[in-house]
């Protein structure tokens, strides 16, 4: 569907909105949709499609009522300072006001250019764009290792974005991450940083996984999370959830998740490389089996919940909806466990996020033999 917007005195911009049409073309949505794709054993868990040659167009005039509009020609990356792409939005700009006084028809017509154009490029580059999401509190000790690990991502810089959350710190985390907003834009073509405090301070000399404040801290983690997904997510394909005390994992993380290709898929964090698994949050059978358990099928597996220390997500999953419940949910589904010794029946945050995926029929997996790091 194509929109005109204005831009000011003399200018005027299109929008074409891909969402939302039924017969509309579907950009690509993981590395490999789309295209023939060879997979070899020398790639861990599945590999990235060979290139293909870009498709050539006669050139043809556009018209309508018989007034040439503009020349049709094969798209080419010359013409992209005309467009402007950002994930699931194209909008194409005018060095003049003429389009704005042009018939609907002429507009679809350079809508339809731009459907052609975009669709080639998302084929031709076949990676997606990212969104680094991290919820931080009391984090500043953590901040310099975790910006280093962000730093040595090989993923292409215009492809990843970064949002972060602070929260009821008393570090003077929030006033840290701002210091350091000019090295983050360095390295990621958009960055969010905000702040929002929800109240909630756990004595000092209590573990936080003690049991008298675990429902209240998961659920305020909860909100965090679903806090700044609305606040950060723009066009993005993904969302890579990456906890801010996570302090190893390879250079090629982003690549190694798109590669599993599915919605949601978890990377095994443990604090010792095979040793036990740190972030139990993952689990199936009821919280029986957990990723340690499931090593060495050298696949993806399937879950019932995850974690969220490395966490990858579709994010039209989350724009669908699928979110981290800040409240017991699922009491219905049979996935859960019998019942937690603090609150009983359901599971919150991301356990529940995993049993929020299942009611609307998405399989969560976990990769057992791709270990991640955390802060002992």
């Amino acid at each position: 569907m194509a929109k005109e917007r204005r831009r000011g005195a003399g200018s005027c911009a299109i929008e074409i909105s891909l969402r939302g049409s039924a017969n509309a073309p579907r950009f690509p949505t993981s590395p490999c949709q789309g295209r023939e794709r060879s997979l070899t054993k020398a790639r861990r868990f599945g590999g990235r499609g060979n290139g293909e040659t870009r498709p050539t167009a006669k050139a043809e005039p556009a018209t309508d009522g018989g007034n040439t509009v503009r020349e049709r020609r094969a798209p080419s990356q010359t013409s992209a300072p005309n467009l402007r792409r950002s994930g699931t939005r194209l909008t194409l700009i005018s060095a003049s006001s003429t389009y704005s006084r042009q018939s609907p028809n002429v507009l679809a017509s350079l809508a339809s250019e731009i459907w052609e154009d975009a669709l080639i490029t998302s084929q031709d580059t076949g990676n997606p764009s990212i969104l680094i999401l991290t919820p931080v509190k009391d984090a500043a000790s953590h901040i310099e290792t975790y910006l280093k690990g962000l730093e040595r991502l090989s993923y292409a810089r215009e492809l990843l974005s970064l949002g972060m959350l602070e929260s009821d710190s008393t570090d003077g985390t929030f006033a840290h991450l701002r210091s350091l907003q000019a090295r983050l834009e360095k390295r990621f073509n958009r960055v969010t940083l905000c702040k929002r405090d929800f109240g909630f301070k756990m004595p000092a000399t209590v573990a936080r996984w003690a049991d008298a404040y675990q429902l209240q801290r998961r659920a305020v983690l909860a909100r965090s999370r679903n806090h700044l997904l609305m606040r950060a997510l723009d066009d993005e394909s993904w969302v890579l959830w990456l906890d801010v005390d996570v302090i190893d994992y390879p250079a090629d993380l982003v690549e190694t998740l798109l590669s599993a290709e599915r919605d949601v898929v978890h990377a095994h964090c443990v604090q010792q490389y095979g040793g036990p698994t740190f972030d139990l949050n993952a689990w199936r059978d009821k919280g029986k089996l957990h990723m340690s358990d499931l090593r060495g099928a050298n696949a993806p597996v399937r879950l019932d919940t995850v974690g969220g220390t490395v966490l990858l997500v579709r994010a039209d999953r989350h724009r669908d909806g699928l979110i981290f419940p800040p409240f017991p949910y699922g009491v219905h589904n049979l996935r859960i466990r019998d019942s937690h010794p603090v609150w009983g029946r359901g599971e919150i945050e991301t356990e529940g996020f995993g049993i929020m995926a299942s009611d609307m029929g998405i399989q969560c997996w976990g990769l057992p033999d791709y270990e991640v790091l955390h802060h002992e």
